[in-house]
């Protein structure tokens, strides 16, 4: 999944008040959780880089949240490609979204409101279930593709293997974030990106990750100022980027 990130270029050091999931599945995955989803709560330093927009109220995802056009626009022409037009590559992500066990599914996701209304999502999980929840995806997604695309998806799969570097299994991954046009460039990735990390600390990863495109500088210059560092380069695909949510942790030179 394409990771897209628009933090602003500032540092600074903000102290909030967080939930943090104990695990990476909210409770009441049918839309049962509140906002402050379950776990422990507590005062977090934000790092150099990170910058927490105090409007942004960042929660456990719903089977009902309306995140199908964001995930959408992060994408559109993988998604489209895949599906052959918007509006069933759109139809496509909202029925994937509310279905468990994949990697596109809600039961992964964060979401980040303002004003109650959802501007941005976040899905990750531990990165020894990237590769079962990713088949997952590809299983459940292939009816949405139709039958005359699936040679074509099946037959692209050992380039995207081969395009994308492996990332430490001892990581949580981050596959996709996601801001509404209207709310960018209000520190809304930056904040879901916080959170990302206080899920990796809670289940003892000691590193975030996330692959975007070699070629997309864009995300490459947020990324890197959020704090990820790039140790591997498929410069024929992707880019894999680290940061250490341990301070103990140091970055791996290259897996």
């Amino acid at each position: 999944m394409r990771f897209v990130m628009t933090p602003r270029d500032s540092g600074g050091t903000i102290t909030k008040r967080v939930a943090q999931p104990g695990t990476g599945k909210p409770p009441g995955h049918d839309g049962g959780s509140d906002e402050s989803g379950s776990g422990l709560a507590g005062s977090v330093a934000a790092g150099p880089g990170v910058l927490l927009a105090p409007c942004v109220t960042v929660r456990h995802a719903r089977r009902d949240d309306p995140v199908a056009g964001l995930v959408y626009d992060a994408a559109p022409e993988a998604y489209g490609a895949a599906t052959g037009s918007e509006q069933a590559a759109r139809a496509a992500i909202e029925q994937l979204w509310r279905t468990p066990g994949h990697s596109a599914s809600f039961e992964h996701a964060l979401v980040a409101e303002i004003g109650g209304r959802v501007v941005g999502v976040l899905i990750g999980f531990p990165v020894h279930d990237r590769y079962r929840l990713h088949a997952a995806l590809l299983r459940k997604g292939l009816r949405y593709a139709g039958v005359r695309r699936w040679p074509l998806l099946l037959a692209a799969l050992p380039h995207l293997v081969a395009a994308t570097p492996r990332p430490p299994r001892r990581a949580y991954y981050v596959g996709t974030i996601a801001v509404a046009r209207h709310a960018r460039r209000r520190d809304v990735a930056s904040t879901l990106g916080h959170h990302a990390e206080l899920v990796a600390q809670s289940q003892g990863f000691p590193f975030i990750v996330a692959h975007t495109g070699s070629r997309h500088l864009t995300a490459r210059r947020a990324l890197e100022r959020y704090g990820l560092r790039p140790i591997k380069d498929r410069r024929w695909g992707y880019v894999l980027y680290v940061k250490p949510v341990d301070p103990a942790a140091s970055v791996p030179r290259e897996v």
